[in-house]
């Protein structure tokens, strides 16, 4: 029999193994999830829900509540992620049973929910709603620079921090300890800060996963100069028809393509189908 529970501290450490296993060892990358979203896992209300038959964990998930700010109003949301079922349980109904769990919990404690997937028509028979507004932008560089220190990224997640919370844009609530999240596939940060505009950079070798770029319009030509002479290769993560992908937009040499990854649940109360439209939440705010 299968039952499903929030993971105490007594399971965590096998769940976030097998969630390593999974999605980290497994994919030829390092640096734990539990160390990669540490802000996320480490949140009072974040809930580890597992499935356990035979006192033996073979499903997974991560739900991490969040504030959306707005000019008018906080809304109430939550986001999955690290969707895991053990795989000779696959395609036996588990995945939508902890989807089922999930959403339960996610009922509770927030208006809306949301993931990112590669697999939407899974996620759409279960209530789910496609929207994505993100767009990635591909561009190369000449140089090759040296990966920043922890001291010197800390150094500036202050000033970034600050000229993120000066725009009015609707966005998560943010605390200076989830910059330090490193999505997939990077192995480190790195952090720029230019005439006022910022770019937070996730870094495998000698390619930049540009997270987010927000602050001064005026300060992105030095922004992308800086960009060009770090890196080979520039992956840039944007909100489509924000000021940055304008911006870019304008410059040579960048190829384009939409993003289809966003999911949108509706909660305990109805969700604007018209929000998830217009709304994004950087790659370094999901899990």
């Amino acid at each position: 029999m299968v039952t499903f529970s929030v993971c105490g501290a007594s399971g965590r450490d096998r769940a976030v193994a097998l969630l390593d296993e999974e999605f980290i060892a497994s994919r030829g990358r390092s640096v734990s999830l539990a160390t990669r979203f540490a802000a996320a896992f480490g949140e009072p209300e974040a809930r580890l829900i597992v499935a356990r038959e035979d006192a033996r964990i073979v499903a997974a998930t991560l739900l991490r509540p969040f504030n959306w700010l707005t000019e008018q109003a906080t809304r109430r949301g939550a986001m999955i992620g690290m969707v895991w079922v053990q795989r000779e349980r696959r395609r036996g109904g588990l995945g939508s049973a902890l989807m089922s769990e999930a959403a339960r919990l996610l009922r509770k404690h927030a208006e809306f929910g949301v993931l990112w997937t590669a697999q939407p028509a899974f996620y759409l028979g279960l209530g789910w709603m496609a929207a994505d507004c993100g767009v990635l932008g591909r561009m190369h560089g000449d140089g090759d620079s040296a990966p920043m220190t922890a001291g010197e990224f800390d150094a500036l997640v202050p000033q970034i921090h600050a000229a993120r919370e000066a725009q009015a844009d609707e966005r998560i609530e943010r605390t200076i300890a989830c910059y330090r999240s490193l999505p997939p596939p990077a192995a480190s940060s790195d952090a720029l800060f230019e005439a006022g505009a910022y770019a937070v950079v996730g870094r495998l070798e000698g390619t930049a996963y540009v997270n987010e770029i927000g602050g001064e319009v005026a300060g992105y030509p030095q922004l992308e100069q800086a960009l060009r002479r770090g890196y080979r290769d520039i992956v840039l993560n944007l909100k489509r028809g924000s000021a940055a992908h304008l911006w870019f937009e304008s410059r040579p040499g960048i190829a384009w393509s939409a993003q289809s990854l966003a999911m949108w649940l509706p909660g305990s109360r109805a969700l604007d189908p018209d929000g998830p439209a217009h709304w994004y939440i950087p790659f370094l705010d999901r899990i």
